[in-house]
């Protein structure tokens, strides 16, 4: 009779749905959640790629620089370019829509003062091209201070056809320049890097 008492003192006791000999929860029981919403997983971490590195407001961007001038207070090489490109624009603007470039009048000044001829010299890697250029112009380097004078290039068209045929006939140029990419016409301009007086002779060789 006690026994039957205290047993039945645990049942009402006991919490609910818990009592000794009941049935645990499964998980076909609805009323049950299932643990792993009990215990939410943790936070995934999210990696964030590296960020780049602001822009540094004091750096400067690359410049190809030009040749030094060839003097102390001299005009450098960029310098020497814009005066010459100040006067083309005023002279004929056609002259501009071609290639300029510029190097030392002592680049190819011979050791003896006088002309070299066939200036400037063929573009490299054309086949069986002599070294000397038939059509080239004669500069006379007795004519501007060696030590100080830049030679512009201005770039006056593509010499034609003809022009390359006829200097096969004449015998300056092999058969084989009938199949040489476009070579270019060009005339030059003298510059004093000293003084920046300027001698467009090139236009009357």
């Amino acid at each position: 009779m006690l026994a039957a008492v205290i047993a039945a003192l645990l049942i009402l006791l006991w919490p609910e749905g818990n009592a000794p000999g009941a049935a645990g929860p499964t998980s076909r029981d609805p009323a049950t959640p299932p643990v792993a919403s009990l215990f939410p997983p943790p936070p995934v971490a999210v990696v964030e790629p590296p960020r780049a590195a602001p822009p540094n407001d004091n750096s400067v961007p690359a410049v190809e620089e030009a040749r030094p001038a060839l003097c102390h207070g001299c005009l450098t090489e960029r310098a020497v370019l814009d005066v010459v490109e100040t006067y083309l624009r005023h002279l004929d603007p056609v002259y501009l829509h071609g290639e300029i470039w510029a190097h030392p009048l002592a680049d190819i000044a011979p050791e003896t003062p006088g002309h070299v001829d066939g200036q400037p010299k063929l573009p490299p890697g054309l086949l069986d091209a002599p070294e000397f250029n038939p059509m080239g112009k004669s500069i006379d380097t007795r004519r501007y201070p060696v030590e100080t004078t830049w030679i512009v290039w201005v770039q006056t068209g593509w010499r034609s056809q003809q022009a390359i045929e006829n200097q096969i006939v004449l015998g300056k140029l092999p058969e084989v320049a009938l199949s040489w990419p476009p070579i270019k016409e060009e005339t030059f301009v003298a510059v004093d890097g000293r003084t920046g007086e300027m001698s467009p002779t090139g236009y009357s060789d």
